[in-house]
């Protein structure tokens, strides 16, 4: 694949415009940056775009994909669509956006400083997917939630097929008050170093949980969910590699 790269401080390789509603396509490209300080891959700065990529790779930049408003970017993006992705090796966090972050389809989210996605909104539920993808060796959370400059219960998650593997912090981090916001379907959640999976409210409201095995996760591997019948409790590591887990 094509490779876009940048050796320039504090270089974004892909600034959106302030054109209106789009849909922006990248398909089969790959972006990096090695330059002592890092630009973001791609970033919101105008319009209402949403963001497929397909088998890209963003690889060493402060954050791949940057829908920060809060912070970094003058937007969100609409929506954010993963197909065969990877984002690895940023200095913050993987993915950042202020609205909805779907993985599918081999996706991978690892080795960044940061969280490897976070995702959410001020004050409603934000829908995240992630299926048959992978999230690991990631600084932070591997799947986290945001709210105006900060980890909050604000968001929610279908994970379906997936690894949450090896992440610092929580697994996956959900739960806004009262209402519905997690579904996890035949997951591998193992060796996170605080819990598995953290409902951050009491009053949150799982949806599904089915088939899924956990293992190894330092602060236990649940935190505010309940237990399953159908749980898979794991003595070892599952994977033959540490390292490529798609």
């Amino acid at each position: 694949r094509p490779l876009l790269t940048s050796a320039t401080n504090s270089i974004d390789i892909f600034r959106t415009s302030n054109a209106g509603n789009a849909e922006l396509v990248f398909d089969n490209i790959s972006f990096s940056s090695t330059a002592a300080t890092r630009g973001h891959g791609l970033i919101a700065w105008g319009g209402s775009v949403q963001l497929v990529c397909r088998n890209c790779i963003f690889d060493g930049f402060e954050k791949g994909i940057d829908g920060d408003v809060f912070n970094d970017a003058n937007t969100n993006f609409t929506s954010v669509d993963l197909y065969n992705t990877e984002v690895k090796n940023s200095t913050s966090h993987g993915v950042v956006n202020n609205g909805p972050v779907r993985l599918h389809d081999g996706s991978a989210i690892h080795g960044n400083t940061g969280s490897g996605v976070v995702s959410g909104s001020t004050n409603v539920t934000v829908p995240n997917t992630c299926v048959r993808s992978a999230i690991y060796t990631n600084g932070g959370a591997g799947l986290a939630g945001y709210s105006a400059g900060a980890a909050a219960a604000t968001m929610s998650w279908h994970v379906e097929n997936s690894d949450i593997y090896n992440n610092t912090g929580d697994g996956i981090m959900a739960g806004i008050v009262g209402q519905a916001c997690l579904s996890l379907v035949n997951n591998i959640i193992f060796g996170n170093g605080a819990f598995g999976v953290n409902l951050l409210s009491g009053s949150a409201e799982p949806i599904v949980d089915s088939h899924n095995a956990f293992g190894s996760n330092t602060s236990g591997n649940r935190n505010n969910f309940a237990t399953s019948p159908t749980d898979i409790t794991l003595t070892t590591s599952p994977f033959t590699s540490s390292t490529n887990l798609v």
